[in-house]
């Protein structure tokens, strides 16, 4: 599989070319298809991406559909919670014209009958994804594919778009599945520190996917990664 690298010293440099890139995909598939569609990785990584992101003033945000790669299931009161981050780092900006799609609804249990009714709201995203922004934990993790949970196997072969998964701490979680994610015409791999390029480099040596999840994404044939890294 094709990586390419783009790698900054400086953080902010690195978050604004990374949004100028996500811009410049989301104006080209608008003009192309007049619609397009993103889905987001939470954390505090891609904070600045975002910020930088809802200061591009060209990109039809009311036909560009938005949802995340994965979710705590907390409400969005919680600092915990994805779609705060980025409500607070991005739809604050956009916020009367963006097709958000949450992943958690408030109020409800993740069971069975909700994640189907997840999967019916994201079937009505256009598919394939034109762009999915993935982070990297520390412990190897990526959307919430931790290491060695029951369910890993479950998120690699399973058909659906999303399902339910737990964190390693035993916290529930709903994440798009590994095929949902590999059919995104773009992809990329957003990090930022010395430990976590230290992960990353371990992780692209051959070894188990199950402890590290992340070589789902490094391993694949499927499509190409676009690795950005600010090495300070």
């Amino acid at each position: 599989m094709a990586i390419i690298y783009h790698k900054n010293k400086d953080c902010n440099i690195l978050a604004k070319q990374l949004a100028a890139k996500i811009g410049n995909i989301l104006v080209e598939q608008v003009n192309k298809n007049n619609k397009a569609s993103i889905a987001f990785s939470g954390g505090s990584t891609p904070k600045k991406m975002l910020q930088y992101l809802a200061e591009i003033n060209n990109i039809a945000w009311e036909k560009i559909d938005i949802t995340l790669v994965d979710e705590r299931f907390v409400d969005e009161s919680s600092n915990r919670s994805n779609a705060k981050m980025l409500k607070e780092n991005l739809l604050n900006n956009i916020a009367n014209k963006t097709n958000f799609f949450p992943l958690y609804s408030e109020g409800k249990k993740l069971d069975e009958e909700e994640i189907i009714k997840i999967n019916q709201s994201l079937k009505t995203i256009k598919q394939p994804f034109d762009i999915i922004i993935l982070g990297m934990g520390l412990d190897g993790h990526t959307a919430s594919f931790f290491p060695n949970e029951k369910e890993l196997q479950k998120a690699f072969t399973t058909e659906k778009m999303a399902l339910a998964l737990k964190s390693s701490d035993g916290e529930d979680r709903i994440s798009l599945s590994l095929k949902t994610i590999l059919s995104a015409k773009n992809l990329f791999l957003h990090i930022e520190g010395i430990k976590k390029q230290e992960i990353l480099k371990e992780a692209l040596k051959k070894g188990n996917i199950e402890q590290m999840p992340i070589r789902a994404i490094l391993y694949q044939q499927k499509r190409k990664l676009n690795i950005f890294i600010c090495e300070s």
